[in-house]
């Protein structure tokens, strides 16, 4: 994987959200735009970290294409996706961020007390992706799964390489 842009990570982290292994924010740019600053997705999403225009909006990103704004939003809003999930610990309290980050915290909300409901432990992402269909449909459940996992897969990667 590239390290171009490691030191913007490294800062947007140690500015934002102090304590984080700035590696996770590596392998979610991986999984978001294969660290493509101009990459668009089909719902328009831009940049780096693939922010939302409500995103781009509400941390005043004047340039989504550039890196350093693009990166500290996103930092930003995966701290602010993190925040929203205290009841969830350590490995298990990223995924249900990076979740929530994907396709919204009402949705994995939704699915933890669908989870409940159905005499799971809401605080472990693998007993709560299953009901997330319910709430998102199919597709998008299917890609919020992958997209959790990948991170993990690109996460462990980074950590390996060292």
């Amino acid at each position: 994987m590239t390290n171009q842009y490691d030191d913007i990570i490294k800062q947007a982290v140690n500015r934002w959200w102090r304590g984080l292994d700035w590696l996770w924010i590596k392998a979610q740019i991986m999984q978001e735009s294969t660290f493509n600053p101009l990459a668009v997705s089909s719902c328009g999403a831009k940049g780096l970290m693939q922010l939302m225009p409500s995103v781009i909006e509400q941390f005043r990103v004047t340039d989504a294409f550039d890196p350093e704004q693009n990166v500290e939003a996103g930092v930003r809003r995966l701290s602010a996706a993190w925040v929203q999930f205290k009841r969830e610990d350590g490995i298990e309290r990223m995924k249900f961020a990076f979740a929530g980050y994907n396709c919204g915290e009402g949705h994995i909300f939704d699915a933890q007390d669908a989870a409940e409901a159905g005499k799971r432990d809401s605080r472990i992402w693998d007993n709560v992706s299953p009901f997330l269909r319910q709430f998102t449909g199919n597709d998008n459940a299917r890609q919020t799964i992958n997209y959790v996992s990948r991170i993990l897969d690109f996460y462990h990667q980074l950590a390996k390489e060292g």
